[in-house]
């Protein structure tokens, strides 16, 4: 089992929600795992300006770590670029329709409710279009700082890419998975790691 890092300990300090404290140290299992992979096992992680992580020595090194209930994804990219990921479950519209309308009038753009509104899958572009939304300011290093409805999926920056697709755990639950990645990056290779 890989030792827990110096900033999942700072990251621990204070936690006392389970759940979140299970996170934590999913994530930094992932991160570890991740850094393995690309040769990177015994870095220190900093902080940017903007509180985005790098390993220390590494700053053309950009990755991410997301996770929804049985699953969580690293993403590692090497390029001098930016990564951001999020992934989140797939859930039943039924099951799901009031919360998915209330935060839908509260975090998405006009545009982005119309588009949910005329969708015959209406959880998977609410999904689509969340995840998108975490993906680029995890990207950017803002998290969810600033409003959500601030960010328009639809009229995005050239600095980004958005790749979103649908992976599923080994309990065969679905799952939207979107990166938001730098142009420079979109041809590279990705380091990535699922647990």
């Amino acid at each position: 089992m890989p030792v827990l890092s110096e900033y999942a300990r700072m990251r621990l300090c204070g936690v006392t929600n389970s759940k979140r404290r299970d996170e934590i140290l999913l994530g930094d299992a992932v991160r570890a795992a991740l850094f393995v992979d690309a040769g990177l096992e015994n870095c220190e992680i900093a902080l940017r300006d903007g509180g985005k992580p790098y390993p220390v020595g590494h700053e053309n090194v950009s990755f991410n770590i997301s996770h929804s209930e049985n699953l969580a994804v690293g993403a590692l990219v090497t390029d001098s670029g930016e990564i951001g990921a999020d992934i989140e479950m797939l859930r039943a519209y039924q099951s799901c329709r009031d919360r998915i309308t209330r935060i839908a009038s509260r975090a998405f753009t006009s545009g982005e409710q119309r588009l949910l509104d005329s969708s015959e899958n209406k959880a998977r572009t609410f999904y689509e279009i969340w995840t998108k939304k975490e993906a680029y300011l995890k990207f950017t290093g803002q998290g969810i700082t600033v409003p959500l409805a601030s960010v328009d999926t639809e009229k995005m920056p050239p600095m980004c890419v958005f790749r979103t697709f649908t992976v599923a755990d080994s309990m065969k639950n679905d799952y939207i998975l979107t990166f938001c990645i730098s142009p420079s990056c979109e041809k590279s290779e990705f380091v990535l790691k699922f647990i």
